[in-house]
């Protein structure tokens, strides 16, 4: 009797240990499958820097056993890209493989896709302005090889505007916006900031606190506003250089459309108010949502700021209907003022076609991102780091916006919903690939692809508001 227990015993654990080992696998198999779902196109693909007539430089490199020699770069660049010919291994298609460059007194690392094979593109650009008299880099990798001993260097053309703090505006079409993709001059002297819309769609994140979800959208808007004019002032913008436009969040397409006045889907007003406690943004009466007043607003700060550097999201990388639409007024307001002398820095926080770019932890470098569509409009490519104290601000800017936190409910949860929590935070941190900006923006560096004034109208023209992505995060 005792030995048929026994038995039984032995075949239930083995049973047990058989479902863990399914189980396992079902997860692992689950892990690869949803990033393969995220990241949306072959990470087999060769990453080639896309066709510009500002590459001022390319140098072949040979790879030794004591790393990459250089020679002597004396020549003013924007950003430098190293091409190498990588292969995941085995493990490079659980974790983020990754790429570590280190010269003297200097280090970046920068990750690519689980699983990536072919031509990829490192972003140099801090570690030769650190090192840039004839140095030797090291090279190491971690869940990749290197394959071959050849690597070419790619120098693309420095920005027009030579000095760092010129007079700089900053265009966010949401709340958030400008501290996630441009920090780095949101910290200079001479900045400007406007933010276009109240950020008052998206989830109803105060559902649980009102009974009203009219009121709960109020409550959401009212704050955001409140985050737009006052997060940036931790790094050092004046409040006199700090605007919220108040348009509607999501209506800025049917504005373009059908030219306005629109309402606010979840508000249930068509006043955009809010900028009355604004003290630079242009007051009318009345206070109406409209294209043509969004162009003019837009076209009054350019002639107050007169800046020389524009930062606005890119249309033809961001698909986001309302960052496409606060690009296209910009480009017309530009087009109306008659500014020449400038360059727009475009940016990109939902770039279209991956929802995992940057790659890897935000210990990494922002690179190129793979595979940029052809006929991607720039001039060149603009990469700029940012010391430790920068970026920890970035960081903690990033965090002290409402939108991306996550909302406690009213009521304490039961036992029963903590450990469905637990399960959940357990899944999502182990198998679903993280697409948040907490590890998304606060980097190293910030990425632009720089345009001039005068190209405005050429990039207006291939804006196609008709494939739009309103689901873009």
């Amino acid at each position: 009797m005792m030995e048929a227990l026994g038995y039984v015993l032995l075949a239930l654990i083995g049973l047990g240990l058989a479902g863990l080992a399914l189980l396992a696998a079902g997860l692992v198999w689950q892990r690869i499958d949803q990033y393969r779902w995220r990241t949306r196109f072959d990470v087999r693909r060769d990453a080639d820097l896309p066709r510009s007539d500002r590459v001022v430089r390319t140098q072949a490199l040979s790879l030794g056993p004591e790393g990459l020699q250089l020679p002597t770069i004396d020549q003013p660049f924007g950003s430098a890209f190293l091409e190498l010919r990588v292969r995941a291994t085995a493990a490079g298609l659980l974790a983020d493989p990754w790429i570590e460059l280190e010269g003297e007194g200097a280090r970046v690392r920068q990750y690519v896709e689980r699983g990536a094979r072919g031509r990829r593109l490192v972003n140099a650009t801090a570690l030769l302005r650190a090192n840039g008299a004839a140095p030797r880099w090291r090279l190491r990798t971690g869940l990749l090889h290197v394959d071959g001993a050849e690597a070419v260097l790619h120098l693309l053309a420095p920005s027009t505007v030579a000095d760092p703090d010129a007079r700089t505006l900053v265009i966010a079409p949401h709340p958030d916006d400008a501290e996630l993709a441009a920090w780095s001059l949101v910290s200079r002297r001479q900045t400007w900031v406007v933010t276009v819309t109240q950020g008052d769609a998206g989830p109803n994140a105060y559902g649980t606190h009102f009974d009203d979800p009219v009121e709960s959208y109020r409550t959401k808007a009212g704050i955001r506003v409140w985050d737009s004019l006052n997060i940036v002032r931790m790094a050092g913008v004046r409040l006199d250089r700090i605007a919220n436009l108040g348009y509607f969040d999501g209506t800025l397409a049917a504005m373009q459309r059908g030219g306005g006045p629109v309402q606010a889907e979840f508000l249930q007003e068509s006043d955009p108010g809010v900028r009355r406690h604004n003290p630079i943004a242009p007051q009318r009466t009345p206070a109406e949502a409209t294209w043509q007043g969004l162009v003019d607003d837009i076209a009054a700060l350019l002639r107050e700021v007169r800046p020389q550097r524009i930062a606005v999201p890119h249309p033809q990388l961001d698909p986001h209907p309302d960052h496409r639409c606060s690009t296209l007024a910009t480009l017309q307001a530009l087009q109306q003022v008659g500014l020449r002398e400038g360059e727009l820095w475009l940016y990109t926080n939902h770039l279209g076609y991956t929802k995992t770019h940057p790659v890897g932890p935000n210990d990494g470098e922002i690179g190129l991102p793979h595979g940029l569509p052809e006929g991607t409009l720039f001039d060149s490519v603009v990469s700029v780091p940012m010391d430790a104290r920068t970026r920890f601000l970035k960081r903690l800017a990033v965090e002290a916006q409402h939108d991306l936190q996550a909302t406690p409910p009213v009521a304490m949860p039961t036992l029963a919903q903590r450990a469905v929590g637990l399960l959940r935070t357990l899944y999502r941190s182990t198998v679903v690939a993280d697409i948040g900006f907490i590890r998304r923006a606060p980097r190293p560096n910030e990425l632009f692809y720089v345009l001039a004034y005068d190209r405005a109208g050429e990039l207006a023209a291939r804006i196609d508001l008709q494939d739009s992505d309103a689901g873009a995060a």
